[in-house]
């Protein structure tokens, strides 16, 4: 996924662009699939936590990830659904405000 000012001008607007837009973010290598390192810069540049190495088997888990090298962009949207989601909307802007810094 692009990244800088032509990602900014067609501005995602439906929930599966907005996820697509935060895992391709943070999806470095472009291979379609989140490593740590990835999953720890998003973690801490948009939720403020941190996540351990040890921790990231739990963090797959959760997205029902079927890799051992971590969750791809279709595991990523189950942290979005269910009881305990995350709010999408929150976690796009603060996306959003990083991207337009870096544009």
């Amino acid at each position: 996924m692009m990244m800088g000012r032509s990602m900014l001008s067609s501005m995602p607007t439906t929930p599966q662009e907005k996820v697509a837009f935060i895992f391709g973010r943070y999806d470095k290598d472009q291979d379609g699939i989140w490593t740590f390192s990835e999953a720890a810069r998003f973690m801490e540049e948009v939720t403020g936590e941190s996540i351990a190495q040890e921790d990231f088997p739990a963090f797959c888990k959760k997205l029902n990830a079927t890799s051992v090298k971590g969750p791809n962009v279709e595991e990523f949207k189950f942290r979005y659904e269910g009881e305990a989601a995350c709010n999408l909307e929150t976690e796009f802007g603060m996306c959003l405000g990083l991207s337009a810094c870096i544009a």
